[in-house]
């Protein structure tokens, strides 16, 4: 087995997870700025559902795919991947490959006569869903907060990989597949601690980790050429002939801070660079239509609703639909 290493952040005092309360009225997490970082030695599937099994009962922490940018710096900062722009803060976390993947898997509906008590029936059906490299691998299958009390199957299935992977290659892998692509963001939190049940409240999903069985312990990703970042798509055309470098340089800007905004930021992303490029369409710098293509475009990378997207493009940018 390959060795590797999860990064596990703790937010002392806060809650990482999901409350459910007697009426039946769910908390959502408590947002939490700052944290103290740990990068803890896994080597396999095993050690990972050792890991797993730990963190399921305390709500206060939680996993993210980044590495450790700095080891001097872990005590109470920032999930930051880049340097602040407000106050100047260094970077905390960095791309880094991992063995480990954890897969989002929450638009799938139950199969017929499923039951969202069975995690690992839920699971095997789920595993089904993703490309043929999983179904036959055994994987440590987690329950999510809302599993049990949104409908459908709202799962965190982790595998582990015969070769470690960058998240843009498990982005490119695995797009177009039922899961979410924004823990593959080196500081996308991945919650790992079951709901919090106030006194009276009574959990639908009594057992909420399950290993899976399967006839091999680690999944076989494509050939690192087949996962290559393929020739970056040329912008499209200003339609406009005076525009610049000025204006040529924000529209890239622009599409590179969209493809890579993570899960929870994707819309208020795309709706501020689309007001901010508005401004160079309402000059007469850029076009509308190519704008609206390249953000399209950006949107589709970061995972973001086709129908959301054209909804926010056509709220912020000249002419609408049009």
């Amino acid at each position: 087995m390959t060795g590797c290493t999860m990064t596990v952040l703790h937010a002392p005092g806060r809650r990482l997870a999901k409350r459910i309360r007697q009426s039946g009225t769910v908390d959502a997490y408590e947002g939490a700025k700052h944290f103290d970082i740990a990068e803890w030695p896994v080597s396999g599937l095993n050690e990972l559902a050792d890991a797993l099994a730990w963190l399921l009962p305390r709500p206060a922490y939680a996993v993210v795919r980044g590495a450790v940018a700095n080891p001097a710096r872990v005590a109470g900062v920032r999930r930051l991947v880049h340097p602040c722009p407000h106050t100047g803060e260094a970077p905390t976390l960095r791309e880094a490959p991992r063995c480990w993947l954890a897969l989002d898997v929450d638009s799938l509906p139950l199969p017929p006569g499923g039951d969202v008590r069975d995690v690992a029936g839920c699971a095997a059906h789920a595993r089904e869903h993703l490309p043929a490299a999983f179904h036959d691998a055994r994987c440590v299958a987690v329950a999510s907060g809302s599993h049990g009390i949104k409908p459908g199957m709202r799962l965190r299935l982790w595998f582990w990989l015969h070769r470690p992977l960058t998240g843009p290659d498990c982005r490119r892998w695995l797009r177009g597949f039922p899961v979410d692509p924004a823990l593959f963001s080196p500081a996308q939190l991945t919650y790992t601690a079951a709901p919090v049940f106030e006194v009276g409240a009574l959990d639908p999903v009594p057992h909420r980790m399950a290993l899976l069985p399967g006839t091999r312990a680690e999944v076989a990703p494509p050939s690192a050429g087949a996962l290559a970042l393929p020739p970056p798509r040329p912008l499209p055309r200003p339609d406009a002939a005076d525009a610049g470098p000025y204006a040529l340089a924000a529209l890239a800007g622009a599409v590179s801070r969209v493809a890579s905004a993570p899960e929870r930021t994707r819309h208020p992303s795309l709706l501020r660079e689309a007001q901010r490029l508005a401004r160079l369409v309402q000059a007469g710098l850029l076009g509308a239509g190519a704008v609206r293509r390249a953000l399209a475009r950006a949107a589709q990378d970061c995972g973001l609703p086709d129908a959301e997207a054209a909804s926010v493009l056509d709220w912020a940018l000249p002419g609408g639909a049009a």
